[in-house]
């Protein structure tokens, strides 16, 4: 997967949703909480350079400037009276030092070593998190799709009551239809009017939350499609240990593991002497002009070698504590596989219901069409009362409110098992180049 914000993701290329592609897009451009997650990537790879540079000498130049006044007190000069003797000085030192720990335990190594795995998880973590990012913008996507659906449904019930309602008041004016009736289609045709508000306010709350993905003020002005897009073929789940170089939280985990380990070496490297050298040279002297001279010319050699005696068993604890880290980071990357395991095989057998659920919404939706057409007949001809027609009607209009719920829960499934899956499976080329990179 690409950190380049106008990278697609090819999954979603078979919704064939264009604007849901734009949608992404500007997600990954302006959501704040990835922003935020890039900048600390950024901070954690500054930490890897920090401790990279332990592996080299630390050198520092320098030039000071001193000018001094002295008074000799009890040291009167002849003829000036009472004054006091004072002298004037200045001095100017130029020079280098350089310092450096002898790295003979490899506890340096270590460090940078774990600080590196560092910065290389926090880079696939930052993918993790495009990707985490991708899917909620495809689920509020979808909940405003389904939202707009079901306004445009509720208006179309809506219309179709107030419709019986007027032709009811007609009959009852007209002394060929009961006050039942009438009573009867103007509960509906209210409840109607409160179900629209409803499935209204529904939209609008789903429109803020996509804005606020977008990184947009939230405005609910978000408009969406009349549709869903078309529902894609199950992915193919591939084998489980394909898992491991597919999501970005399991080739993370692994890779804090590898830092886990480094730390340890880090700690059992504590226990042993520390060797460091340090130089420095320069020049001093009252003239400024002498600081080029090699006359005036001073150097210092130094090195130091120390080793903990006494620390109360601090050391060997710390390395104790950083193994058993290390184990608990091998553990938690063991139960991460399970788990990836497990919503993958949850996330398929979810699609095989929802699939088997909305054929059979389908069918009922379909069913119940024609029983409100059959009974709207036999209700005209006097063989049927009105309840059946409402009865009938409220079980198709219950029908399409489900379906397409059903409908966005295929989608969201879809979706589901995409995550788990950690996105598109990369190519031969790609993770050759994912391992060289690690390496």
């Amino acid at each position: 997967m690409s950190a380049d914000p106008e990278a697609p993701f090819q999954f979603l290329a078979q919704l064939g949703d264009s604007r849901l592609d734009d949608l992404i897009v500007e997600a990954l451009g302006h959501n704040q909480s990835l922003l935020a997650a890039a900048q600390r990537v950024e901070a954690v790879a500054a930490q890897g350079v920090i401790a990279r540079a332990g592996l080299y000498p630390s050198v520092l130049a320098g030039l000071d400037f001193q000018r001094n006044r002295r008074n000799y007190i009890g040291l009167p000069i002849p003829g000036i009276g009472d004054s006091v003797l004072t002298s004037t000085t200045s001095s100017w030192n130029s020079g280098l030092s350089a310092s450096w720990e002898v790295d003979l335990w490899g506890r340096v190594r270590a460090g940078a070593r774990a600080a590196d795995a560092d910065s290389r998880a926090a880079r696939i973590e930052l993918e993790g998190a495009r990707l985490s990012l991708a899917g909620q913008v495809c689920r509020a996507w979808f909940a405003l799709l389904e939202a707009n659906q079901q306004v445009r449904l509720a208006e179309q019930t809506l219309a179709s009551w107030q419709r019986s309602e007027h032709w009811a008041r007609s009959r009852f004016e007209a002394g060929v239809g009961p006050a039942l009736d009438l009573r009867l289609t103007a509960a509906n045709t209210a409840r109607a009017r409160a179900s629209l508000l409803e499935v209204e306010q529904a939209k609008d709350l789903a429109a803020r939350a996509m804005e606020v993905l977008l990184g947009r003020y939230p405005a609910g002005e978000l408009s969406a499609a009349d549709t869903f897009p078309e529902i894609p073929q199950t992915l193919s789940a591939g084998i489980p240990a394909a898992l491991l170089g597919r999501r970005p939280d399991l080739q993370a985990a692994r890779i804090r593991a590898e830092a886990a380990a480094a730390r340890s070496q880090l700690a059992r490297a504590d226990l042993y002497p520390r060797l460091s050298l340090s130089a420095s040279g320069g020049a001093s002297s009252d003239e400024s002009g002498d600081l080029t001279d090699s006359d005036f010319g001073i150097w210092s050699l130094a090195t130091n070698l120390a080793r903990p005696v006494f620390d109360a068993g601090s050391l060997r604890a710390g390395v104790r504590a950083q193994d058993a880290q290390t184990r608990a980071v091998l553990a938690e990357w063991a139960g991460l596989v399970l788990r990836a395991c497990g919503e993958v095989e949850s996330a398929l057998v979810r699609c095989s219901f929802v699939d088997a659920r909305l054929v059979a919404l389908q069918q009922m939706s379909e069913e119940f069409l024609e029983a409100e057409r059959l009974a709207q007949e036999q209700y005209v001809s006097g063989l049927v009362g009105i309840v059946i027609v409402l009865d009938a009607r409220r079980g198709r209009l219950a029908a399409d409110a489900e379906l397409l719920h059903a409908r966005r829960a295929a989608l969201e499934t879809r979706l589901d098992l995409w995550l788990a899956l950690g996105g598109e499976e990369p190519s031969g080329e790609a993770e050759a180049s994912g391992e060289e990179s690690d390496r």
